[in-house]
């Protein structure tokens, strides 16, 4: 976006302007793992990184962003997250009909919203790029009393997520529960 004008990256250096869920995506995208019906993306503070947030495969997918903005699907050992472990991705339970993503401000943490879930999850990010989900109940925030996840009101269809302007808050938007909570 230049001034308001709106265009699609060519493909260059091995980054491309689309990256789709399937060989057989619409003008020769990249072949992405685990992007089916993505809701929500999110750009990492220096840039490097872009993460998909999909409802329908219930994942959360990391990009390398190269120069210009164009795109390439990390290859990296943790590369996506989903799940059901969709594609090769890590199985992490709770991540079912992710609708939001959001990165932390200092660029060291990536959330997501999960609406069938009814918590959010934590993600330490990777060197790479590559995301790891926090262990323990520190990664999880759960409407219901889980395993691994800490209990707290107002999850029920997370669907939203926002980070404060100083990057000491998170807040997310639930449906169901018709509420914002922090």
């Amino acid at each position: 976006v230049t001034d308001g004008i709106l265009t699609q990256l060519d493909d260059s250096g091995g980054f491309f302007g689309c990256v789709a869920n399937t060989t057989a995506a619409p003008d020769n995208c990249q072949d992405g793992r685990a992007l089916s019906g993505p809701h929500s993306v999110a750009v990492t503070p220096n840039g490097s990184s872009v993460y998909a947030a999909t409802f329908s495969d219930g994942s959360l997918v990391s990009l390398d962003r190269g120069a210009g903005g164009r795109l390439r699907m990390n290859t990296g050992p943790n590369a996506c997250a989903d799940a059901s472990g969709t594609d090769g991705c890590t199985t992490v339970d709770g991540l079912q009909n992710s609708r939001s993503v959001v990165v932390s401000r200092s660029g060291n943490d990536v959330y997501t919203a999960s609406q069938t879930g009814n918590r959010t999850l934590a993600f330490d990010r990777q060197s790479d790029g590559g995301i790891v989900r926090h262990p323990g109940a520190t990664g999880c925030v759960s409407e219901t009393a889980l395993a691994d996840c800490t209990t707290a009101r107002g999850q029920s269809s997370a669907f939203g997520l926002s980070t404060s302007p100083d990057g000491e808050h998170l807040y997310l938007a639930a449906f169901n529960s018709n509420s914002i909570t922090e």
